[in-house]
């Protein structure tokens, strides 16, 4: 298969190099000559700009730092979007905007193509070794079509729905995964400054339920996606729980803004009455608020 691949950083490089070693017809660009030697060294062929190599692809593909560039690479002048063929496929492996994914899809729709979006998650190594997550939006049977290239640089692929879904799950992944990261810092430094050694607290986070993404794998699963909250650990548990820790972080001067704000959302839910309840019944009012409603039948918990 003819395959297209603009954007060689730490991430393109690596996808591009196991679409080459998959024995397929690979063309690529990158404003860095460097990295475009070493893979035409291994096979590929050089392009001189976005739309020679959609002129020569059935696929192509782009892996670039965010909108403004994504946008350059299809409706740019020298662009995908000028000699994109017909019937072919692009497929932006980027973290882009939601809105210009959904520009970009209709763009190319009306140039006769397909596109999906489809980041990527599993870092340089992942790229490297082929086995990064993919989250795919687009049309099913586009989809269909391009998965065998797709399993090419990913071992994780999830089809997510229409054109912009991909984006959408990748960008919530990681607004949940970085806040997650702030919150442990704080959790960390509270312990350290507490006396504890880092090694063993890291470890005792490791081996227990949120190193296990207990919550994420189990109980939101059996609460908030069923609407079901008879307790797993109550919410007045939790709130016990966690004013003790807010209560050691004040005596250690340990600023813990992540750790109050959640506080003052179990609080709130007590106020509602639920204190009996699972300690998830809390996810209700980040429902309420967003007016939307989280539920999944069908989970082998």
């Amino acid at each position: 298969m003819d395959i297209g691949f603009i954007g060689l950083g730490n991430m393109g490089y690596g996808m591009a190099s196991n679409i080459l070693k998959a024995k397929h017809s690979l063309i690529v660009h990158d404003l860095r000559s460097s990295v475009v030697d070493k893979l035409v060294y291994n096979g590929a062929k050089a392009a001189k700009d976005a739309s020679e190599v959609a002129a020569n692809s059935e696929i192509v593909f782009t892996s670039l730092p965010g909108p403004k560039e994504i946008d350059e690479a299809v409706r740019g002048e020298n662009g995908i979007g000028a000699t994109i063929q017909p019937n072919s496929i692009y497929i932006d492996v980027s973290t882009n905007s939601l809105k210009l994914t959904r520009e970009l899809g209709e763009h190319i729709s009306l140039l006769g193509a397909h596109m999906l979006d489809c980041p990527v998650s599993g870092g340089p190594s992942g790229a490297e070794k082929g086995t990064l997550a993919l989250m795919v939006g687009g049309d099913k049977e586009v989809y269909d079509r391009a998965f065998d290239i797709l399993n090419v640089i990913g071992e994780k692929i999830t089809y997510t729905g229409l054109i912009g879904s991909g984006t959408l799950c990748k960008l919530a992944h990681n607004a949940a995964s970085i806040a997650t990261g702030i919150a442990i810092a704080e959790a960390l430094s509270m312990g350290v400054k507490g006396g504890v050694d880092a090694k063993a607290l890291w470890e005792v986070m490791v081996h227990g339920a949120l190193g296990n993404m207990l919550d994420l794998k189990v109980a939101i699963p059996k609460t908030l996606f069923q609407d079901n909250y008879e307790p797993l650990f109550s919410l007045q548990m939790a709130l016990k729980d966690i004013k003790l820790a807010t209560s050691v972080a004040k005596e250690l001067e340990v600023p813990a803004r992540l750790t109050n704000m959640a506080t003052a959302e179990l609080e709130e839910a007590m106020n509602r009455g639920w204190g009996d309840k699972d300690t998830r019944i809390a996810m209700k009012l980040q429902e309420q608020r967003a007016n939307v409603e989280i539920r999944v039948s069908g989970l082998d918990i």
